[in-house]
């Protein structure tokens, strides 16, 4: 169980590192498992004595007794790699941390002795001089499961910035599969690994010499692909002080029983679901799949963590690429959807969604934000679309081979008011109002 702490991160170092002491344990059980699967252990964290963090988490009550560094348990990803930096086998993605982490035990699924976990999300390398107005910076924690007891100490990945990571389908694959990707990196000094989410075997990525890409090397073709689902690891710098990143791409899922009543004729969305792209065929409207075929498109979203922004502009939303292996059919009326939480609605006034130019500078897109709602659409376009979509997306509709958009959900400053024509935000509808209207 991790609970508050007042220990320094020399003594929670000590005290994990010495398993005489009363320090955080792990003890593994069996995980429920289907027929025919292979049974994983899950590995349980629990930190005593109730003074000491298992996890270095923010907590904005601890004042002096805050550990640093730290991470804030409300924007953490967590991940367990079988292997070395150096030779990474298996990524095992455990979601982000539950509210309840500090109360109740947290599972690591599938972690055994001497992996790895990686912690991503934002937080404090240091005490910050004034917590109160200085913001939390994106931040990388690891530690090794040193044996049945302890946690090697956490360290920080030594990380200037984070890469922007699209993983692109090639043009001659279907929405059916067997699939080929290549990986795109804005920056050349990166070794890549693609973890397929149905393969125990990572897929070492080989930069591609010979083509030549403005946003950076791209991987030659990774092929034999049974899912669109997965991640990508970035291991830069030694393996004793490596750069660490993380991206999570997929190929998102529409079933044709949710809202709308009728089946998406594109799936496509990010995995954890904050980003969807919703494409409106007629032809469906009576369910009728055979009237209309799209399944030579596919869309794949890749989830990026910390990616830098100009001063000034507060992130609501990680950074998503698209990428589609042909132009999308305008005539389906493409909206991009990107959900946002609890915290951020109270500021929805001042959100807009933004693309990233290829000048690699933010611009937003006209927006629309319905009062009371947890999203923000926008429709998308090329050059030849509305003018309310007009080249939202041109990447994705006006080349014969498509390239990529980047898009991200930014809290605009009040004084920006040469932004306010970028968003529609309509009055709040009464709550008996139909919500299909």
């Amino acid at each position: 169980m991790i609970h508050d702490g007042s220990w320094s991160i020399d003594a929670l170092n000590q005290a994990n590192e010495n398993p005489n002491t009363t320090a955080p344990q792990k003890t593994t059980i069996a995980s429920p498992v289907l027929a025919g699967q292979q049974k994983e252990p899950v590995t349980t964290l629990v930190a005593q004595p109730k003074d000491a963090w298992q996890i270095p988490a923010f907590d904005s009550d601890a004042q002096d007794q805050q550990i640093y560094p730290c991470i804030d348990p409300n924007y953490c990803w967590v991940y367990v790699l079988r292997g070395s930096f150096d030779y990474p086998q298996r990524l095992i993605a455990q979601g982000s941390l539950p509210a309840r982490t500090r109360e109740d035990e947290y599972e690591l699924l599938g972690a055994e002795e001497s992996d790895i976990v990686i912690l991503i999300g934002s937080g404090y390398r240091s005490r910050p001089e004034d917590r109160d107005r200085e913001e939390q910076t994106p931040i990388v924690l690891w530690s090794t499961l040193a044996d049945a007891r302890t946690t090697k100490p956490w360290k920080p990945a030594s990380l200037t910035g984070f890469p922007i990571v699209d993983v692109c389908p090639e043009s001659n694959i279907t929405s059916q599969g067997p699939y080929t990707i290549r990986v795109r990196v804005n920056s050349p000094s990166w070794q890549a690994y693609v973890f397929p989410f149905d393969e125990l075997q990572c897929r070492q990525v080989q930069w591609d010499q010979t083509y030549k890409e403005v946003r950076g090397p791209i991987s030659a073709p990774i092929s034999d692909l049974n899912a669109l689902d997965g991640h990508v690891l970035l291991v830069g710098g030694s393996s004793d002080d490596p750069q660490i990143a993380i991206a999570t791409y997929s190929i998102g899922g529409s079933p044709s029983s949710t809202f709308p009543p009728m089946p998406n004729p594109i799936s496509a969305g990010s995995s954890e679901g904050n980003v969807m792209l919703f494409f409106y065929d007629p032809k469906l409207i009576d369910r009728d799949t055979t009237a209309t075929d799209h399944s030579d498109k596919v869309v794949v979203t890749t989830l990026n963590h910390g990616i830098p922004l100009e001063v000034g502009f507060s992130p609501r939303s990680y950074t998503f690429s698209l990428a589609a292996n042909k132009p999308l059919p305008p005539d389906l009326t493409p909206t991009l959807i990107m959900f946002y939480d609890r915290a951020t609605a109270r500021d929805a006034e001042d959100l807009l969604i933004f693309r990233q130019s290829d000048q690699e500078t933010w611009q937003p897109i006209p927006t629309y934000i319905n009062a009371g709602a947890s999203f923000a659409a926008a429709p998308l376009g090329g050059q030849d679309a509305a003018s309310f979509a007009k080249n939202t997306a041109p990447h994705l509709f006006d080349r014969s081979a498509p390239d990529v958009e980047r898009y991200r959900l930014l809290l605009v400053p009040p004084e920006s008011s040469s932004l306010d024509n970028q968003t529609s935000r309509p009055s709040a509808q009464p709550e008996s109002a139909n919500p299909s209207a």
